[in-house]
């Protein structure tokens, strides 16, 4: 168990989006509370706040990058205890021919690079996210490492993908306060919003570069749209029922594969269904996917380029790899063979010949934090 000492913070509480745990100070003077700022806050972390009573006054026990839940008071309430989630992340690169060693090109600390996106330009940059300046911002550099540069100065940003013809970055921001998709010029230039529901958090861009897809809340049910990527009204393609999950165009233009949540199914316990929607538009084909869980879609996932396959993440005794899934069924093929760290986003490079993967740690500590009031 580790002491923590934090001064106070006092910032309004108008930006509060979730709150996951309350607990009353024992003079019932005020409350301690575990929350979330906003859902594009940087590294989307849970803090340790304080409420007084009646009067209302916010302020912020603790002030960093990690995540904490769950919040215990001791009797004189002086002394509270919480558990502190800390990540670290870095962006390794690797032939995916199975040739050479893979090789970390971006440090390991709290910077959390890519954790939140990574994709490849079409001459070989690598774009990500990373936290190096405390919020979450893009960010290009070569790959091996050298030359990074910020590309955006208005936090939250995260998740990129590059356009086909390289020349854009389309991302996810709350520099408005909601969360809506982006674009800019792959120098940083020229950032135009091009959602405007507030609730776009996840999106694919077709491979002609044409179709930017997304899933967006209307009347409390999650829609997927597709829309230009240059300029037009979107359309509306079909239902969903699950917003917060990743989704995907195949290359060959034809699909988006994305999970949606099950009726409750004994045989199907990870509760989600694989569904292949047309980006033409037209009815949505449910594929068996036993292989689909909520373990395999937090992390993203791809498709081959064969349009044959679904690149998922796999995790097991701590530590994650890439397996090949065919849709077809049957067993699936490692890609990586990593012995240690979870993987928090991948992309593979134009040609196919590489890959990005950003990899790291999760450690879970009882923090003790005294004289907070």
């Amino acid at each position: 168990m580790k002491t923590v000492f934090s001064p106070a913070k006092t910032p309004s509480t108008a930006d509060w989006f979730a709150i996951e745990q309350v607990a009353w100070l024992p003079d019932a003077g005020g409350l301690l509370a575990i929350v979330q700022a906003s859902p594009l806050h940087a590294a989307q972390v849970g803090q340790v706040w304080s409420l007084s009573y009646p009067a209302g006054t916010a302020r912020r026990i603790t002030n960093d990058l990690n995540d904490y839940s769950g919040v215990s008071l001791s009797k004189s309430g002086k002394s509270l205890v919480t558990v502190q989630t800390q990540e670290t992340a870095s962006i390794w690169v690797s032939e995916t021919n199975g040739t050479g060693e893979p090789r970390q090109v971006s440090a390991s600390n709290g910077n959390l690079d890519g954790v939140r996106g990574v994709d490849w330009t079409p001459d070989g940059k690598i774009v990500y996210q990373s936290a190096a300046g405390g919020l979450d911002e893009i960010w290009i550099m070569d790959s091996d490492g050298s030359n990074a540069r910020q590309l955006t100065s208005a936090p939250p940003n995260r998740g990129p993908r590059v356009t086909p013809d390289g020349h854009t970055i389309v991302f996810v921001s709350g520099r408005t306060g909601r969360a809506d998709i982006w674009r800019m010029n792959l120098d940083g230039t020229d950032a135009r919003q091009l959602t405007q529901s507030g609730s776009a958090d996840r999106f694919d861009i077709s491979p002609d570069g044409k179709w930017l897809v997304y899933p967006s809340t209307v009347a409390d049910k999650s829609v997927l749209f597709k829309q230009p990527l240059e300029e037009g009204q979107p359309v509306r393609l079909t239902e969903l029922f699950s917003p917060e999950l990743p989704l995907a165009v195949s290359p060959d233009g034809r699909w988006i594969a994305a999970p949606a949540l099950a009726e409750r199914d004994p045989a199907n316990p990870a509760g989600l269904v694989l569904k292949l929607v047309p980006l033409e538009g037209g009815k949505a084909v449910e594929v068996e996917a036993p292989f689909f869980s909520f373990g395999t879609t937090n992390s993203g996932f791809r498709w081959s380029p064969d349009s044959k396959n679904l690149i998922l993440v796999h995790t097991e005794n701590g530590a994650s790899n890439l397996r090949r899934q065919p849709l077809a069924g049957g067993a699936p093929k490692p890609l990586t063979h990593f012995t240690n760290q979870q993987i928090f986003s991948f992309a593979f490079s134009r040609d196919g010949k590489r890959l990005a993967v950003s990899r790291g740690t999760v450690t879970r500590n009882a923090v003790l934090i005294r004289n907070f009031y």
